[in-house]
């Protein structure tokens, strides 16, 4: 997460949705000594059991901030809240061909169909994996949609908003085995990611209406 306490700011790091990007931008365009870079060290900070964590910008949650004193209650008044929804289907697809940086290498990744990875990943990878977390995870606190939400299909608006003037945003980290991969998978394999991620559609479908 990126906590500006000057401009009153989170940026929640929702996984798989150019959040690297974004931050990355964000330190390069303020600078760190307004931005609070918070150490995290735990074998929990995802609150699953298949993460040991120590990382100075975590993936962590609204509810994970406070339990770890990162910001007060009365901070959720005063601060604006960031995060990116983006097509369930596309970001587990993306999730498929980042997993192997990250110890469950699949052979030959880059010889395989779309189709063929994202079979392998829903028959052995569960959604409480730190990477396949759901976004709802972090863009609902206590039930409600944080306060700006923004689709990923339009990312530079996030940083646009933060600072009232439009930015187009450097995005520099596409999935080197997924360059010109299609998304195009097969229905029923678009069914099992949505209905193991329903309310991150719900909530895709709600910004994506507008």
């Amino acid at each position: 997460m990126y906590i500006n306490r000057t401009k009153k700011f989170i940026f929640l790091r929702v996984t798989k949705t150019g959040s690297t990007s974004i931050q990355n931008y964000l330190i390069d365009s303020i600078g760190t000594d307004e931005v609070s870079h918070a150490k995290v060290e735990t074998n929990s900070c995802y609150s699953t059991s298949s993460c040991n964590c120590s990382t100075e910008m975590s993936h962590l949650n609204v509810t994970e901030l406070l339990h770890y004193n990162l910001i007060k209650p009365d901070d959720l008044q005063d601060y604006s809240i960031y995060g990116i929804i983006r097509n369930p289907i596309d970001r587990f697809i993306s999730a498929c061909y980042h997993v192997p940086e990250n110890g469950y290498r699949l052979p030959n990744i880059d010889s395989l169909s779309t189709d063929e990875c994202v079979e392998y990943y829903l028959n052995r990878i569960s959604v409480n994996n730190w990477l396949m977390l759901p976004q709802a995870y972090w863009l609902l606190h206590e039930g409600k949609h944080i306060s700006n939400i923004f689709l990923y299909e339009n990312i530079s608006s996030l940083v646009s908003s933060i600072y009232g003037k439009d930015i187009v945003l450097p995005y520099k980290h596409r999935n080197w085995a997924r360059k010109d991969k299609s998304c195009n998978i097969h229905q029923d394999l678009q069914d099992e990611i949505l209905r193991l991620y329903r309310t991150d559609y719900e909530i895709y479908q709600h910004y994506l209406r507008g």
